[in-house]
């Protein structure tokens, strides 16, 4: 919700588009579908329709906060999307 809440704030103040590729912004993001990762945009994470499951989402290491942001990156890129960016919810 928070997250939500920061990223409407962007949106609103004109410094974000929802539908920018996440890889624009966060450089290094991507999955073992490359094509699926050069797709998501910052809606389909809002919406939870980024292709990746609920039970990708819940991983632990996802939930470290003294994680290093290119260990993330790296665990990451060893998903597989279960489906399509944009196509079902999660």
């Amino acid at each position: 919700t928070f997250t939500a809440l920061a990223i409407a704030q962007l949106v609103a103040a004109g410094d974000l588009d929802l539908d920018a590729r996440v890889q624009q912004h966060v450089p290094g993001f991507d999955l073992l579908d490359r094509e699926a990762a050069a797709a998501v945009t910052v809606r389909h994470l809002l919406e939870h329709t980024s292709g990746l499951s609920t039970a990708d989402g819940n991983r632990p290491w996802l939930l470290d906060t003294g994680a290093r942001r290119q260990d993330l990156l790296e665990r990451i890129a060893d998903l597989q999307p279960e489906h399509p960016p944009g196509t079902v919810t999660e």
